[in-house]
């Protein structure tokens, strides 16, 4: 069964995600749906391909539309599993999900509010 479970930071960073990538989209005159896109990530993310949220944030404009068009191309929306051999290049490594201390949560939450402050890029 799919799962959307992520955490509060998680979801910010997700969020966020979702507003780059509307951005990206909007520079070739397209309007993205946010929620379906929002939930295609969190699904990936949730189901078996944890992501580096934080390095998808800040990646490269090729290797970010890489991640979030192949994630929205090869989501199997029944069970959240990514298909085709599709792997994301901002997957976490194997075995280490991001988001698994106390002090990881606590960078993130930094690094998130210097991202919306403008201070990272």
């Amino acid at each position: 069964m799919i799962t959307f479970q992520t955490s509060r930071i998680e979801s910010d960073l997700i969020v966020e995600i979702v507003g780059r990538w509307a951005k990206h989209m909007d520079t070739y005159g397209m309007v993205v749906d946010r929620g379906p896109v929002t939930m295609d990530i969190t699904a990936a993310h949730a189901n078996g391909c944890p992501l580096d949220l934080i390095g998808l944030l800040e990646a490269a404009e090729g290797d970010f539309t890489h991640d979030v068009a192949g994630i929205l191309r090869h989501l199997d929306r029944e069970t959240g599993r990514l298909t085709a051999c599709f792997t994301p290049r901002h997957a976490a490594a194997k075995g280490n999900h991001p988001f698994g201390t106390g002090a990881a949560v606590a960078e993130a939450e930094r690094w998130l509010h210097e991202w919306r402050a403008g201070m990272r890029t």
